[in-house]
């Protein structure tokens, strides 16, 4: 199939009609020519506004990260088997809230060479210009709202590159002019002249990629720049392989993903991460678990589970044990373990 000759009135559509060509003819390969797609909707770009000006207030997880909130997919490979997507030299140039790449449900698919990037970060990047008392005058380098939210910061030296979270408290700020604010935070000797301020808008929230009850996923050379949310995240699947995967800042900036680099949850088989580099993420480069889950007798031998993970998994979807699992019981406060139950049906 020849990309280019795809109808849609614009980039997202297209992308949309190259999938679902995908998905009805099983093993095929497509090639998508290098260069810069930019992907916008009506919706995606009003759910990043409400997010940059806080109408989703101080920490727009709380509303974003849930099973319900709408965005909107890109690259969706859901129900693919034998998939192989080649697009070296292709950047995905979000302008809203996407998921860029969904592989669900999917097995056997492949994607080689993406870059992942965002139009407007959904981080905020400024210079401190001047530091007086309890307050520093900040200059950022993008349009400012003026109700931003601010769940997380850090402060970069420029003439080291040390990247460090600092959980200093903005108390209050106002415009001074332009995209210059006063900022009034609890001062630290550390907070000085020069130093580069970054500003999360977002926390945990959709993924960059999100594989999800997939089996036999490959990444490869895939770079991941920016993501309001996690880099790649995988849930209940099996046998995945990162090849050459980045999660890096773009040029000029220090920070990439808003929170992890990759996060695998209650997978099987093999993960196998090999030539990748993972710099100025939120929070983990590599994290790899299960849930916990509280447990009630239905009847005979049937349970019924609640997942404990406090905001949810993180594909948002439901942690379904399968069949064959064996889970063991640990009581809480001692970890002492009890019987093991091997599911036999769910």
């Amino acid at each position: 199939m020849n990309f280019l000759e795809l109808e849609g009135k614009d980039h997202l559509e297209k992308f949309a009609n190259a999938m679902a060509w995908l998905k009805a003819y099983p093993g095929s390969e497509l090639v998508i020519p290098p260069g810069v797609y930019e992907v916008t909707e009506s919706r995606a770009r009003a759910v990043f506004s409400d997010m940059l000006s806080g109408k989703y207030g101080g920490n727009p997880q709380d509303i974003m990260f849930r099973p319900d909130f709408p965005y909107t997919r890109v690259l969706d490979f859901y129900g693919q088997e034998g998939t192989r997507l080649i697009v070296d030299g292709v950047t995905l140039l979000l302008d809203g809230f996407f998921e860029p790449v969904s592989l669900r449900h999917c097995k056997n698919v492949s994607v080689r060479g993406l870059i992942i990037d965002y139009k407007r970060k959904p981080y905020s990047h400024g210079y401190i210009e001047k530091v007086a008392d309890d307050e520093c005058v900040v200059r950022f380098t993008a349009d400012m709202p003026d109700g931003f939210p601010f769940p997380r910061y850090a402060v970069c030296d420029p003439h080291t590159g040390l990247f460090r979270y600092y959980p200093f408290g903005i108390k209050r700020w106002r415009r001074l002019e332009g995209n210059t604010f006063a900022v009034q935070v609890d001062c630290d000797p550390k907070i000085y002249t020069g130093a580069e301020l970054y500003v999360w808008h977002s926390y945990h929230s959709r993924p960059a990629v999100c594989i999800q009850n997939a089996e036999g996923v490959t990444l490869r050379n895939v770079v991941i720049h920016a993501q309001p949310g996690m880099g790649v995240v995988g849930h209940l699947s099996r046998d995945i392989v990162l090849d050459g995967v980045s999660v890096v800042p773009s040029a000029g900036e220090r920070m990439s993903t808003n929170t992890d680099a990759t996060h695998f949850s209650s997978c099987y088989g093999q993960l196998i991460l090999q030539n990748c580099v993972f710099d100025g993420h939120g929070d983990d480069a590599v994290n790899v678990h299960n849930y916990e889950h509280a447990f009630a007798l239905v009847g005979g031998n049937r349970y019924r589970l609640a997942c404990l993970a406090a905001d949810g998994t993180h594909t948002q979807a439901v942690d379904l044990p399968s069949v064959g699992d064996e889970m063991q019981l640990i009581a809480h406060g001692t970890l002492d373990k009890g019987e093991k139950i091997v599911v036999i049906a769910a």
